[in-house]
């Protein structure tokens, strides 16, 4: 019996967040100089999602036998004019440009914390694109919506269990971004990393606090 075939890039890609996805092209295009430029970063998110979505439809159709280019043109006239898709889109554009502007914001910080676990890649010598899902990841993981109480007992056991699922989404979402659209060993880094990061946070056992 043959192994069930691994998720194609794409397929894993479809698990992240679309407001993660805008948030990491925004950085990405604010690290290149586009910061004080919404308009023409947000016409770049506009363009990429449609471009994701194209390679998406591409995929499902290859897969059912039925991939043409009359196909694919079609969805995707039909996508742009769907005022339902553009709503959507709009929302998750909109969320990821909130995101990476924060994320932006909190990029010294960042920088500083991720510098502590990757002395043998300084900020400077790291991909643009992993330099922005850890940007992205860390100010999540600090004051977004994978933060880990810091000392044992600010929250209930529920509470802590909700934010460290959170928090494991957080860092599954960057590898995966990093996989899918950085370099071949990116994966592995951005996880390496991010783990130290968050694992530095969580709050020592009664035991080890004394």
């Amino acid at each position: 019996m043959s192994e069930p075939r691994a998720k194609s890039a794409t397929q894993r890609i479809r698990n992240v967040a679309p407001r993660r996805r805008s948030a990491i092209a925004a950085l990405y295009q604010f690290d290149a100089g586009g910061a004080k430029d919404l308009d023409s970063v947000r016409t770049g998110l506009e363009e990429l999602e449609l471009f994701e979505a194209d390679a998406r439809d591409a995929e499902l159709a290859e897969k059912e036998a039925l991939a043409s280019d009359e196909l694919v043109t079609e969805t995707s006239t039909r996508r742009v004019l769907d005022p339902e898709a553009a709503l959507h889109r709009s929302e998750a554009i909109e969320a990821g440009l909130a995101l990476a502007s924060l994320a932006w914001e909190f990029r010294k910080e960042a920088d500083a914390d991720i510098a502590r676990y990757a002395k043998d890649w300084p900020v400077h010598r790291q991909p643009m694109l992993d330099r922005a899902i850890m940007r992205l990841a860390w100010y999540e993981l600090m004051h977004g919506e994978g933060r880990t109480p810091a000392a044992a007992g600010e929250t209930s056991t529920t509470e802590g269990a909700t934010q460290q699922g959170n928090a494991a989404r957080v860092i599954n979402e960057a590898v995966e971004l990093a996989k899918r659209f950085s370099t071949e060993k990116s994966g592995g880094f951005v996880n390496a990393i991010l783990d130290r990061i968050h694992n530095a946070r969580l709050p020592k056992p009664a035991s080890e606090a004394t």
